[in-house]
């Protein structure tokens, strides 16, 4: 049987690397003897017309695509689309739909079947029960409309606690010439690898939560890299697992590794602030880990604490300098509109972010927090009544301030009652914090224009 799976194009940037899920699945079905293609939609720059077309052409057997909370939408609208000459499988995978298997069932007829969580060997047991004719019901980690159109849930399927049973990433499926990302600060093209899945940590604002991570050997992993090195030549990684220095002997395996194969490469990881020191850091700079990434959030110890974060300022101080010692970069990343936050912590978090600038290879960046499903403070915005209690994910609705936090209008932003997101930019703006592009400094030119912006559209917001 011949499966198609596709990639659908992204709203919020055109920075793009190969998607890792779909890689997978893609391997585990190939290594099965299925007929495997991927289509990154932003890659080949397709219309949903000319996909329709393809699907129609080459006689696929099913279907299957992978959507963020984003692209939802646009991603719902190429379901339909592919339905109206599609008789096949439809199945969807992704963050987005695991959260919300049951409700995108309902709201959208065309899709058949929702894949949650880890998708590779439920994929490939759907594959094989749908090429036989047989039933889904015994198939974990499923969503499902089944022949009497009941929607069934079967159980979660447990999380695969050895990566190594993976196959290497169908690689040859993309066309990895045509991916352009480069890192700024380098101007060297990349391509995302991961040796490792899950987070045990619990922020209120990640759906990643697992009692476990899973990792990859480093010699496997190492593998891979230097497979793509030799064949593809990328000039730089990025690491995605969600914390690289998770485990710290998985690190210093993998770092060791490349240094003991003279692998001559640049990468970029994320990592945590309380869960390194300088003798890794320095480990990492050796095998070729040119930046570390920080999910910092808060400058206030008490917002760290209620989200679930649980960093203190003397951690993230020392952090910071082990990491330049080591004669790393560092991206330190921060968020505004939190539970319970007030003018006071948000002062906090704008003084510290300031004040880490002010150190050479440091650069900062702020978002304003956002919802999603899954999410603990999902949870908390409905019974905040943040989210209305009749709130799909699956039927289209614009938020519409926006235009103020700067997302996709169809992102639910998180809006403390008592610290509007329109004060929340007014208080940022009038202490003239304004962050853009990795500086606090903006033209007076640029700053006219954005307080021209909000008082026009927000000033009623403040009073």
């Amino acid at each position: 049987m011949k499966v198609l799976l596709i990639i659908t194009s992204m709203v919020t940037h055109t920075i793009k690397t190969p998607h890792l899920g779909i890689g997978y699945i893609a391997a585990c079905l190939e290594k099965e003897g299925y007929e495997v293609a991927i289509l990154d939609e932003q890659i080949e720059k397709c219309s949903h017309n000319e996909i329709v077309n393809i699907i129609k052409e080459r006689g696929y057997g099913a279907v299957g695509l992978t959507s963020t909370s984003e692209n939802r939408f646009h991603t719902i609208r190429l379901i339909k689309s592919i339905r109206k000459v599609f008789k096949g499988l439809i199945f969807v995978g992704g963050h987005h739909f695991t959260y919300t298997a049951k409700d995108a069932l309902e709201n959208i007829k065309e899709i058949d079947v929702v894949v949650r969580g880890e998708g590779e060997f439920a994929t490939l047991e759907l594959m094989e029960a749908y090429s036989n004719n047989r039933e889904f019901y015994h198939i974990k980690g499923i969503t499902f409309r089944d022949k009497d159109n009941e929607i069934i849930e079967t159980e979660d399927r447990p999380l695969l606690k050895n990566l190594d049973l993976l196959p290497q990433v169908a690689w040859h499926l993309f066309q990895l010439k045509k991916y352009k990302t480069k890192p700024s600060d380098l101007g060297l093209s990349y391509i995302g690898v991961m040796s490792s899945r899950g987070c045990h940590y619990n922020c209120v604002f990640c759906a990643i939560k697992t009692k476990s991570v899973s990792l990859r050997s480093p010699e496997l992993f190492v593998d891979e890299l230097e497979y793509l090195h030799d064949r593809y030549n990328p000039k730089a990684f990025q690491f995605f697992d969600s914390t690289f220095t998770i485990n710290r002997s998985h690190c210093e395996s993998i770092c060791e590794e490349i240094i003991k194969r003279k692998l001559d490469i640049k990468w970029v990881a994320k990592a945590r602030i309380n869960n390194v020191d300088e003798s890794l850091l320095s480990l990492m700079k050796e095998a070729g880990c040119y930046k570390v990434l920080y999910g910092i959030e808060s400058g206030s110890e008490r917002i760290s604490k209620r989200i679930n974060k649980n960093i203190t300022i003397s951690q993230i101080k020392k952090a910071i300098n082990v990491s330049l010692k080591a004669g790393l970069k560092v991206t330190g990343y921060f968020m505004v509109s939190l539970p319970d936050e007030t003018l006071e912590d948000l002062k906090q978090t704008v003084d510290l972010m300031t004040e880490l600038i002010k150190n050479e290879g440091v650069t900062t960046t702020y978002a304003y927090t956002l919802i999603y499903p899954g999410t603990e403070l999902e949870r908390i915005a409905l019974k905040e009544r943040i989210l209305p209690d009749n709130f799909s994910w699956n039927r289209y609705r614009i938020f519409p301030k926006c235009f103020i936090t700067d997302s996709v209008k169809t992102i639910p932003y998180y809006e403390n009652p008592n610290l509007k997101v329109g004060r929340i930019k007014l208080f940022i703006f009038m202490n003239k914090y304004i962050y853009s592009r990795g500086s606090w400094k903006l033209s007076l030119k640029t700053m006219f224009e954005m307080f021209m912006r909000i008082f026009n559209r927000v000033f009623k917001q403040v009073s």
